[in-house]
Protein backbone atom coordinates (compact mmCIF):
# COMPACT_ATOMS: atom_id res chain seq x y z
CA UNK A 1 0.00 0.00 0.00
CA UNK A 2 2.71 2.71 1.03
CA UNK A 3 4.73 1.29 -1.83
CA UNK A 4 1.47 2.25 -4.50
CA UNK A 5 0.96 5.44 -3.04
CA UNK A 6 4.70 6.73 -3.62
CA UNK A 7 4.41 5.30 -7.25
CA UNK A 8 1.23 7.53 -7.63
CA UNK A 9 3.13 10.79 -5.94
CA UNK A 10 5.89 9.89 -8.24
CA UNK A 11 3.74 9.94 -11.45
CA UNK A 12 5.39 6.43 -12.70
CA UNK A 13 2.21 5.18 -14.64
CA UNK A 14 2.42 1.27 -15.21
CA UNK A 15 5.51 1.01 -16.44
CA UNK A 16 7.31 1.58 -13.40
CA UNK A 17 6.61 0.71 -9.89
CA UNK A 18 8.05 1.17 -6.16
CA UNK A 19 9.30 -2.04 -5.18
CA UNK A 20 10.83 -1.27 -1.85
CA UNK A 21 10.52 1.73 0.92
CA UNK A 22 13.36 2.31 3.48
CA UNK A 23 13.98 4.62 6.06
CA UNK A 24 17.33 5.81 7.29
CA UNK A 25 16.44 7.76 10.07
CA UNK A 26 19.96 8.19 11.23
CA UNK A 27 20.54 9.58 7.88
CA UNK A 28 17.36 11.69 7.78
CA UNK A 29 16.35 9.67 4.49
CA UNK A 30 13.86 8.10 2.40
CA UNK A 31 15.36 5.52 -0.11
CA UNK A 32 13.03 4.56 -2.62
CA UNK A 33 13.56 1.93 -5.19
CA UNK A 34 12.08 2.04 -8.39
CA UNK A 35 12.08 -0.93 -11.09
CA UNK A 36 10.01 -1.49 -14.36
CA UNK A 37 7.73 -3.51 -15.09
CA UNK A 38 6.70 -6.40 -17.72
CA UNK A 39 4.69 -2.82 -20.19
CA UNK A 40 7.88 -0.78 -20.12
CA UNK A 41 8.64 -1.84 -23.96
CA UNK A 42 5.16 -1.01 -25.03
CA UNK A 43 4.76 1.67 -27.41
CA UNK A 44 8.62 2.38 -27.18
CA UNK A 45 10.43 2.19 -30.81
CA UNK A 46 14.23 1.53 -31.37
CA UNK A 47 16.19 5.10 -31.47
CA UNK A 48 18.55 3.95 -34.22
CA UNK A 49 15.68 1.85 -36.75
CA UNK A 50 12.41 2.86 -35.28
CA UNK A 51 11.18 -0.88 -35.24
CA UNK A 52 9.38 -1.85 -32.16
CA UNK A 53 10.64 -5.66 -32.06
CA UNK A 54 12.60 -5.16 -28.60
CA UNK A 55 13.41 -6.78 -25.69
CA UNK A 56 15.22 -6.31 -22.19
CA UNK A 57 18.46 -7.65 -22.43
CA UNK A 58 19.91 -6.51 -18.78
CA UNK A 59 20.01 -3.63 -16.50
CA UNK A 60 22.63 -1.13 -15.41
CA UNK A 61 23.90 -0.48 -11.84
CA UNK A 62 22.41 0.68 -9.64
CA UNK A 63 22.13 4.65 -10.07
CA UNK A 64 20.43 7.64 -6.88
CA UNK A 65 18.48 10.98 -8.02
CA UNK A 66 17.83 13.52 -5.56
CA UNK A 67 14.24 14.06 -4.86
CA UNK A 68 12.15 16.31 -2.87
CA UNK A 69 11.94 16.31 0.80
CA UNK A 70 9.64 14.18 2.81
CA UNK A 71 8.84 16.73 5.44
CA UNK A 72 12.69 17.20 7.36
CA UNK A 73 13.61 13.64 5.60
CA UNK A 74 16.37 13.81 2.28
CA UNK A 75 14.38 11.51 -0.20
CA UNK A 76 16.70 9.16 -2.80
CA UNK A 77 15.16 7.57 -5.51
CA UNK A 78 17.28 4.29 -6.31
CA UNK A 79 17.32 2.26 -9.47
CA UNK A 80 19.02 -0.17 -12.15
CA UNK A 81 17.76 0.96 -15.34
CA UNK A 82 16.89 -1.51 -18.12
CA UNK A 83 18.72 -2.03 -21.06
CA UNK A 84 17.00 -2.48 -24.15
CA UNK A 85 18.03 -4.57 -27.49
CA UNK A 86 16.54 -4.30 -31.02
CA UNK A 87 16.23 -7.46 -32.23
CA UNK A 88 16.17 -5.90 -35.68
CA UNK A 89 19.51 -3.72 -35.69
CA UNK A 90 21.13 -4.86 -32.79
CA UNK A 91 21.63 -1.69 -30.67
CA UNK A 92 21.58 -1.65 -27.30
CA UNK A 93 21.03 1.34 -24.67
CA UNK A 94 19.74 2.22 -21.53
CA UNK A 95 16.20 3.32 -21.25
CA UNK A 96 16.08 6.69 -19.95
CA UNK A 97 14.21 7.34 -16.30
CA UNK A 98 11.27 9.33 -17.01
CA UNK A 99 11.74 10.97 -13.86
CA UNK A 100 15.33 12.15 -14.66
CA UNK A 101 15.98 15.82 -14.74
CA UNK A 102 19.18 17.64 -16.67
CA UNK A 103 21.61 16.36 -13.95
CA UNK A 104 21.51 12.70 -14.13
CA UNK A 105 21.87 12.34 -10.65
CA UNK A 106 18.50 14.23 -9.59
CA UNK A 107 14.99 14.69 -10.46
CA UNK A 108 12.65 16.89 -12.26
CA UNK A 109 10.72 17.61 -9.40
CA UNK A 110 13.83 18.00 -7.36
CA UNK A 111 15.29 21.10 -10.17
CA UNK A 112 12.02 22.42 -10.38
CA UNK A 113 12.02 23.39 -7.10
CA UNK A 114 16.16 24.49 -6.78
CA UNK A 115 15.77 26.75 -9.67
CA UNK A 116 12.39 28.27 -8.05
CA UNK A 117 14.62 28.77 -4.86
CA UNK A 118 17.42 30.05 -6.53
CA UNK A 119 15.48 33.02 -8.00
CA UNK A 120 15.12 34.44 -4.79
CA UNK A 121 17.99 33.27 -2.18
CA UNK A 122 21.97 32.28 -2.81
CA UNK A 123 22.68 29.46 -4.11
CA UNK A 124 24.58 28.10 -1.05
CA UNK A 125 21.40 28.88 0.98
CA UNK A 126 19.09 26.56 -1.35
CA UNK A 127 22.01 23.61 -0.62
CA UNK A 128 21.39 23.88 2.86
CA UNK A 129 17.90 23.56 3.06
CA UNK A 130 17.64 21.13 0.20
CA UNK A 131 20.62 19.14 1.74
CA UNK A 132 22.60 18.96 -1.38
CA UNK A 133 25.93 20.25 -2.53
CA UNK A 134 25.61 23.79 -4.01
CA UNK A 135 28.10 22.66 -6.60
CA UNK A 136 25.85 20.03 -7.52
CA UNK A 137 22.61 23.58 -7.82
CA UNK A 138 25.27 25.53 -10.01
CA UNK A 139 26.03 22.81 -12.17
CA UNK A 140 21.83 22.27 -13.12
CA UNK A 141 21.20 25.94 -13.06
CA UNK A 142 24.32 26.42 -15.88
CA UNK A 143 22.86 23.24 -18.00
CA UNK A 144 19.40 25.29 -17.71
CA UNK A 145 20.93 28.88 -18.96
CA UNK A 146 22.49 27.11 -21.89
CA UNK A 147 19.51 25.59 -23.53
CA UNK A 148 17.60 29.00 -22.65
CA UNK A 149 20.21 30.80 -23.76
CA UNK A 150 20.56 28.53 -27.21
CA UNK A 151 16.83 29.28 -28.29
CA UNK A 152 17.63 33.21 -28.11
CA UNK A 153 17.36 34.75 -31.75
CA UNK A 154 19.37 38.04 -31.96
CA UNK A 155 19.06 38.40 -35.72
CA UNK A 156 16.78 41.87 -35.22
CA UNK A 157 19.37 43.45 -32.73
CA UNK A 158 20.40 46.86 -33.87
CA UNK A 159 22.15 48.36 -30.79
CA UNK A 160 23.76 47.02 -27.94
CA UNK A 161 24.73 48.27 -24.96
CA UNK A 162 27.32 47.62 -22.49
CA UNK A 163 27.55 48.90 -18.61
CA UNK A 164 29.89 47.83 -15.47
CA UNK A 165 28.27 46.69 -12.08
CA UNK A 166 29.91 46.92 -9.01
CA UNK A 167 28.88 43.45 -7.08
CA UNK A 168 31.28 42.97 -4.26
CA UNK A 169 33.46 44.40 -2.12
CA UNK A 170 37.25 44.82 -3.43
CA UNK A 171 36.37 46.22 -6.54
CA UNK A 172 34.95 43.26 -8.12
CA UNK A 173 32.75 44.27 -11.71
CA UNK A 174 30.30 42.84 -14.08
CA UNK A 175 29.76 43.91 -17.57
CA UNK A 176 26.31 43.62 -18.72
CA UNK A 177 24.93 43.60 -22.73
CA UNK A 178 21.93 45.35 -22.58
CA UNK A 179 19.37 45.38 -26.44
CA UNK A 180 18.76 48.84 -26.25
CA UNK A 181 15.60 48.08 -27.87
CA UNK A 182 14.16 46.63 -25.22
CA UNK A 183 15.60 46.92 -22.25
CA UNK A 184 16.54 43.02 -22.37
CA UNK A 185 19.77 41.43 -20.63
CA UNK A 186 21.85 39.86 -23.18
CA UNK A 187 24.87 38.30 -21.64
CA UNK A 188 26.84 39.09 -18.06
CA UNK A 189 30.77 39.06 -17.73
CA UNK A 190 32.88 39.01 -14.81
CA UNK A 191 35.21 41.89 -15.49
CA UNK A 192 35.03 45.60 -17.12
CA UNK A 193 38.02 46.01 -19.43
CA UNK A 194 38.31 44.73 -22.97
CA UNK A 195 38.26 40.95 -22.50
CA UNK A 196 34.60 41.10 -21.62
CA UNK A 197 33.89 40.78 -25.29
CA UNK A 198 36.06 37.77 -25.87
CA UNK A 199 34.25 36.23 -22.90
CA UNK A 200 30.66 36.61 -24.46
CA UNK A 201 29.00 33.32 -26.70
CA UNK A 202 30.43 32.29 -29.34
CA UNK A 203 27.20 32.77 -30.94
CA UNK A 204 26.52 35.72 -29.35
CA UNK A 205 28.32 37.94 -32.85
CA UNK A 206 27.09 35.37 -35.25
CA UNK A 207 23.39 35.58 -34.25
CA UNK A 208 22.94 39.26 -33.93
CA UNK A 209 21.99 41.78 -37.01
CA UNK A 210 25.06 42.73 -39.73
CA UNK A 211 23.92 46.37 -38.54
CA UNK A 212 24.24 45.87 -34.85
CA UNK A 213 26.35 48.46 -33.52
CA UNK A 214 27.80 49.00 -29.78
Amino acid sequence: MTEQLFAEMLNLGDKWEVSKLEVLAEQSCIEVTIKDTAKLLEGMECPCCKRTDLIIKDHANERLWDHLQMWTYKTVLKCRLPRALCKSCKKTWTIRAPWEGVNKHSSKDFEALALTLMRHMPVSKVGKLMKVDDQKLWRILRVYIDKERAKLDWSELTRIGVDELSIAKGHRYVSVFVDMENHSVLFAADGKDAQVFEQSPRNFTERRSPSCNY
